[in-house]
C-alpha cells in the first residue's frame, strides 16, 4: 500500500468516526472504518482473517430521529456499502419526508437497514418488508427485533401479480428477477407479491415507499402509481442508466409526482419523489 494510499485511508476512518454520536459505541464505528476499507472477510491477509475471528459482527449505534442500532457482516462489503449509503451520506434522507407515515414499505429490503432506520424514526407507522434472499432474511429480522419494530416480513419480490416467479441471486443486494429462458443454474423459484394489492388491502393516508429491486422498477412501478394515496412520498432507485430514469421520471409526473434526483453512479440514480401534502 502506498503513502497516498495509507492517507487516504486514515482520511476515511476519520470521517466515519466522527459520524459517532453514542461516545459509548465509538469502538465499533472505528471497527466499522477499518473493514470498510479493509472487509473483515477471512481471505487475502492475516489482519483480515484475524479480524473476522475476533469480530464477525459489528453492532453500529446511533441517533438519527430516535436511537437506532444496526447490526452486519464487517467481511460483507455490500452491507458496508448500504450502510454508508444510508448513514454516512444520507442518500435516502428521512428528514426530507413532510409528514408522519401511518405505513412504511420497504420493497427490496435487504438486511433491514432503512426499514430500521424509518420505522424508529416514525415509532408508530406500520411497517412492511418485502425481501426473496434468505440469507438477507435472516439480518432483516435481527435489525427489526434489535430496535423493537414490529415489521410484517414478506418472503419473495414485489412483482406485477401475485404467483411465483424466478430469483437470481447475486451479492446481497444484487439479485434480480430474471425470464425463464435467461436464468441460469442459480435461480430460484419465488413469491410474486402483488405490491398493488398490498397498498390497496392496507390504504395508507400517508406512505413512506422505498424501492430498490435491480431493474424490475420499471415493471412494478407502473402498477401502483395511480392507486398510491393522496400523500406518499417515495424512495426510488433506477437501473437503466438515464434513459431509464426519464423513463420513470415521466411516468410519475403523470400522476402527480415530482421526481428529484439525489445520486448518480454507474447506471445506477437514486432519488425521491412526493405527492403534495392534502
Amino acid at each position: 500500500m502506498s503513502r497516498k494510499d495509507i492517507i487516504r485511508r486514515i482520511q476515511m476512518i476519520g470521517h466515519i468516526v466522527t459520524q459517532c454520536n453514542v461516545p459509548s459505541n465509538f469502538s465499533q464505528w472505528l471497527l466499522y472504518g477499518i473493514a470498510r476499507g479493509h472487509p473483515f472477510d477471512g481471505r487475502k491477509t492475516r489482519l483480515s482473517r484475524c479480524m473476522r475471528k475476533w469480530f464477525p459482527v459489528l453492532n453500529l449505534k446511533g441517533l438519527w430521529g430516535g436511537e437506532w442500532e444496526l447490526t452486519f457482516d464487517p467481511g460483507d462489503i455490500t452491507h458496508m456499502v448500504i450502510f454508508e449509503e444510508l448513514v454516512i451520506n444520507r442518500t435516502w434522507n428521512l428528514d426530507l419526508v413532510p409528514f408522519e407515515p401511518d405505513l412504511i414499505i420497504d420493497v427490496g429490503a435487504h438486511i433491514g437497514l432503512f426499514a430500521s432506520l424509518a420505522g424508529v424514526r416514525f415509532r408508530n407507522a406500520r411497517i412492511i418488508c418485502i425481501e426473496p434472499d434468505q440469507t438477507n432474511l435472516l439480518w432483516l429480522r435481527h435489525n427489526l427485533k434489535m430496535n423493537h419494530l414490529n415489521a410484517r416480513v414478506m418472503e419473495g419480490v414485489a412483482g406485477e401479480s401475485d404467483g411465483r416467479t424466478l430469483f437470481e441471486p447475486g451479492l446481497s443486494y444484487g439479485g434480480r428477477v430474471v425470464e425463464r429462458d435467461m436464468a441460469n443454474h442459480k435461480a430460484l423459484d419465488v413469491q410474486s407479491i402483488s405490491l398493488r394489492r398490498i397498498i390497496s388491502e392496507e390504504h395508507p393516508k400517508f406512505l413512506l415507499l422505498k424501492i430498490d429491486i435491480e431493474g424490475a422498477e420499471e415493471l412494478v412501478l407502473p402498477t401502483i402509481l395511480e392507486i398510491l394515496s393522496p400523500s406518499c412520498f417515495l424512495f426510488l432507485e433506477t437501473h437503466g442508466g438515464n434513459e431509464s430514469y426519464v423513463r420513470i421520471a415521466q411516468i410519475c409526473k403523470a400522476v402527480g409526482f415530482q421526481l428529484t434526483l439525489t445520486r448518480s453512479h454507474g447506471d445506477m440514480r437514486e432519488c425521491y419523489a412526493i405527492m403534495s401534502v392534502k
